[in-house]
C-alpha cells in the first residue's frame, strides 16, 4: 500500500450528482469538447461519433446503474459539469470493480479528480460493499497513473497489450485498493463520510 497524499480539504465549488436523463444534453457537450483526448485512453468514446451513437451510450449507461453494475456520478465544478466518475465492472459475487474517471481539459489542476476518488472509494466500499477496486490506465495515461499513487493505490503491474486502439494495442497500468486499506488511508486523508454526503446524492 503506497502512503497517500495529503491534501486540503474539499473545495466549495466542487460537488458530485448522481448520472441522471436529465443530464444527457450537458454530458454530450462535454464529451464531445473532450473526444479527441477521451478517444486516447476511453475505449467507449471511440464508439461515439454522432448524436445516435452518443443517446445509444447514455442510455446503456443508465440501465448498468439501475441493474447495479454501475455507480456512476457527473462531476460539477462551479455548476458546470466537469467529468464524470465512477465504478464499472461491479461484480457482487467476487466482491470487485473497476474505478473509472476523466475530467474536463479546461478544468484540470484543480483536485476535482482527486476530491471525486475520495467519494467513489468510500461508495465502492460501503454502498456497493466492494473487497477490492481496481484503475486501469493506458500506459501514457500519466495524470491517472500519478492520481493513483497519490490517494495510496497499490500498483500491481502491467497487463500488456490490453486495449486495442487505432489498431495498435495499449499497455494497461493496474493499481487496487482494498477495503481494509482503505479504512486506514481515509483517516490519514482526513476523510468524513457524514460531511462528504453534503455534496453528493446517492440514488
Amino acid at each position: 500500500m503506497k502512503k497517500p497524499v495529503i491534501t486540503p480539504s474539499t473545495p466549495s465549488s466542487f460537488r458530485l450528482a448522481p448520472l441522471a436523463s436529465h443530464a444527457q444534453t450537458e454530458l454530450f457537450e462535454c464529451i464531445t469538447a473532450n473526444i479527441s483526448r477521451l478517444r486516447k485512453h476511453f475505449q467507449w468514446s471511440r464508439k461515439i461519433s454522432s448524436d445516435e451513437d452518443f443517446n445509444i451510450f447514455f442510455n446503456k449507461e443508465l440501465k448498468k446503474r439501475k441493474n447495479g453494475e454501475s455507480l456512476s456520478f457527473l462531476i460539477y465544478h462551479r455548476n458546470q459539469l466537469a467529468g464524470q466518475a465512477g465504478i464499472e465492472h461491479i461484480d457482487q459475487e467476487n466482491k470487485k470493480g473497476d474505478i473509472c474517471f476523466w475530467v474536463d481539459q479546461k478544468k484540470e489542476g484543480m483536485g476535482l479528480a482527486f476530491h471525486s476518488l475520495k467519494i467513489i472509494f468510500d461508495e465502492a466500499f460501503y454502498t456497493c460493499g466492494l473487497n477490492k477496486v481496481s484503475i486501469r490506465c493506458t500506459y501514457d495515461n500519466t495524470n491517472a497513473q500519478r492520481l493513483a499513487e497519490r490517494i495510496g493505490c497499490f500498483f500491481e503491474g502491467i497487463e500488456r497489450e490490453a486495449l486495442l486502439i487505432d489498431n495498435s494495442f495499449s499497455d494497461h497500468y493496474i493499481y487496487t485498493m482494498f477495503q481494509k486499506d482503505w479504512e486506514e488511508i481515509k483517516i490519514k486523508l482526513e476523510i468524513n463520510r457524514e460531511a462528504q454526503k453534503e455534496i453528493y446524492t446517492i440514488i
